[in-house]
């Protein structure tokens, strides 16, 4: 896997390389958007790398250390603990990480600029792309 430097260095490639004269407006495009969804790939990247470094503190509680590790437990119908497997949001792992290892309150981050600019960030992302399900590995193709 890429680290998060790997993933910026693409995007910046990718938004320069949209200025080039010789490109019509929709290659141009393309360039911008393959730079916009590197740009969150590295950010995502750079906020689990943090997470990963962090889940393993001896000072976390067991709770904060699954949430980290994202899994949660719940108790089903039955009584019995299962485990299951959450994929928080990148703004939810940003804000818990501020909220636990920073003196920054996260009320006071959440009505800065950079904090706007992150949502907004992630709200263009999720525009582009909209449904995030897992996918097979193995596409179902049509004999031939």
């Amino acid at each position: 896997m890429k680290t998060f430097k790997y993933y910026l260095s693409a995007s910046s490639h990718f938004l320069q390389n949209s200025t080039n004269p010789s490109l019509d407006s929709e290659e141009k495009e393309y360039f911008q958007l393959v730079s916009l969804l590197l740009s969150w790939i590295g950010l995502e990247s750079y906020v689990n790398s943090i997470f990963d470094s962090l889940s393993v503190s001896t000072r976390l509680k067991p709770h904060e250390k699954s949430f980290l590790d994202e899994k949660e437990l719940k108790v089903s119908d039955d009584g019995v603990f299962i485990e299951s497997t959450i994929r928080p949001s990148t703004c939810k792992k940003l804000l818990f990480i501020i909220n636990y290892f920073s003196r920054k309150k996260v009320s006071a981050f959440k009505q800065t600029r950079l904090w706007l600019e992150i949502k907004n960030f992630e709200d263009l992302r999720n525009k582009i792309v909209p449904c995030i399900q897992p996918v097979s590995a193995t596409p179902n193709l049509p004999s031939l």
